[in-house]
C-alpha cells in the first residue's frame, strides 16, 4: 500500500535489506518453509516478513509486511514507513502475527551483530548490524575503505541446514552488493 502523499518517500538501507532477503527466500525456496506437525516441512509460496520495532515506550514490536513477493522498494518504503508511525504513535493495530521469516536490525543502536532466535512458523531469522567503515587490504597492495555490516542467518536445522543456509546467505550478500540487481 503506497503512501499517494509521501511520493518522495525516502528508501532507507532497512528498506533494501527487506527487499534482498525476499529475493532471496523466492531464490532458495527451502529456506521458506517451517518445521510442522509430526515431522513435516511446510513449504510457503509466499514471503511474509516481522520486521523488529521499538515502540514509544521503548518495547519490542515484531510487526508483519505481508506478500513481499509482489512488492517493490516504494511499496517496501511505505510500509516500514507506517510500521514506524503507528510504534512511534502507540497505535495497536500492528499485525504481530508470525510471517515466513524474521529480520532483526540493530544497526541503529550501533550494535555490531546479533544472532536472532528462530520464532516459531518460521526456518530463518536474519540479524542485521550496524554499517562500519573498515580498512580492506588490496590484492595488488594498498588499502580502500570500504563500509561493512555484519548479518547473521539464523535457521531452524531440522528444516534448513548449512549448506541451503549459506546459499542463502551468498544470494543475500550478491544483492546487497549490487543493489540495481534487485530492480530489474
Amino acid at each position: 500500500m503506497l503512501n499517494k502523499d509521501r511520493k518522495d518517500l525516502p528508501l532507507s538501507v532497512n528498506d533494501f535489506i527487506i527487499l534482498a532477503a525476499a529475493l532471496c527466500m523466492k531464490r532458495v525456496a527451502a529456506a521458506n518453509a517451517a518445521w510442522g506437525d509430526a515431522g513435516s516441512i511446510r513449504q510457503y509460496h509466499y514471503c511474509d516478513v516481522n520486521v523488529n520495532a521499538i515502540d514509544a515506550n521503548g518495547k519490542v514490536k515484531a510487526p508483519v509486511i505481508r506478500g513481499l513477493q509482489g512488492l517493490g522498494l516504494k511499496e517496501i518504503a511505505a510500509q516500514t514507513s507506517s510500521i514506524s508511525r503507528s510504534t512511534q504513535s502507540q497505535k495497536s493495530d500492528l499485525d504481530e502475527a508470525p510471517g515466513t521469516f524474521s529480520i532483526i536490525n540493530v544497526g541503529a543502536y550501533g550494535v555490531k551483530s546479533i544472532a536472532p532466535i528462530v520464532r516459531p512458523g518460521q526456518s530463518v531469522a536474519l540479524g542485521v548490524g550496524a554499517l562500519r567503515q573498515v580498512v580492506v587490504p588490496q590484492s595488488q597492495g594498498g588499502a580502500k575503505i570500504s563500509t561493512i555490516a555484519t548479518v547473521t542467518l539464523s535457521c531452524d536445522h531440522r528444516v534448513v541446514d548449512g549448506a541451503i543456509g549459506a546459499t542463502w546467505l551468498q544470494n543475500f550478500e550478491s544483492l546487497i552488493k549490487n543493489p540495481m540487481t534487485m530492480l530489474l
